[in-house]
Parts: C-alpha cells; structure tokens; sequence
C-alpha cells in the first residue's frame, strides 16, 4: 500500500480514518491495509474508473514521479503545487490511457508549435520523452504529440517551483 500513500495520500489518510471510526463505532478494529482497499474504491470513485485499473494507474503515476525525479536529479519539491498538479495530470493521463480514451493531437499538427516546445523546451521534453519510453515499455500504451507537450510545461513548472 505504499504505492497508494505516495500517489493518494489523501484516499489513504480517508481510509484510514474510516478504519478508526469503525472501531470507534462498531468495536471491529480492522488490518491497516484495508485502509489502502478503502482507498482503493475512493480512488474508483473520483477517477471513475475500475477497481482493476487503479493499481496501475498507481504504477504508472508512481513510476513517472520516480523517473522525473531523477531526472532532475532529486531536486523537485514535492510540497508544491506545480507538483501536485503534475500529480493529478499523471492521474488522468493514466485514466485516459487505460480507458484508451486519446488526447487529441490539436496543437502538434502545426509544426512551428511543436517544434518551439522541442526546442525552447529542450530539456523536459526529454523528461517527457523518458516518461513516454516507460509507459510504451511497461503498459504497451503511446502517448500523443500534445500529451508530450503538456508533460513538457509541467515538468518545466515543477523543476522550476521551489
């Protein structure tokens, strides 16, 4: 259940505050990892997905965190809001990926746009570029041309936000 502590912590802490209400109210205390499936159903719920898909969705949003700050080299501020948006991008980037719902690509069909963000951009383009490597290896899912860019801007607002 770490998994879900580091990309939900939020559903986690509310599952676990259901497990102490229902030992509060109901005498039961419950194994703390029924917290997690809670969280689990949460995660469902707000996502609108289902339960097969949220582990990984857990992955994949984890695995892309952990590939960015590295990249990086450990220097993304985690307590941000660019970096909780990051987050929350990946979740639903994951969501569309596993539900094969395509971002369309608007902005990549004109060429000078996609070549300033690949140039200006240089950099977190590559971040976007490795994370697009590990979703295509590990969930045999690609990415669009505007989802790269979209990565891209985040990952410049979060490598920059400390």
């Amino acid at each position: 259940m770490d998994s879900i502590h580091d990309c939900f912590p939020e559903e986690l802490a509310l599952g676990n505050y259901c497990l102490e209400e229902i030992r509060r109210q109901l005498g039961i205390s419950l194994h703390k990892d029924e917290a997690g499936f809670i969280a689990m159903h949460i995660i469902n719920a707000r996502l609108h997905t289902n339960m097969g898909q949220v582990p990984d969705i857990t992955k994949l949003v984890n695995g892309c965190a952990e590939i960015a700050d590295t990249f990086y080299q450990g220097k993304l501020d985690k307590t941000t809001v660019s970096y909780e948006r990051f987050l929350v991008h990946l979740k639903y980037l994951a969501k569309r990926l596993f539900q094969s719902q395509e971002f369309s690509n608007v902005l990549s069909r004109d060429e000078e746009i996609l070549n300033f963000v690949r140039q200006k951009f240089q950099k977190h383009y590559r971040c976007a570029k490795c994370l697009q490597d590990y979703i295509l290896k590990n969930f045999a899912r690609t990415i669009s041309e505007d989802e790269m860019m979209t990565l891209a801007f985040h990952l410049k607002k979060v490598s920059e936000s400390r």
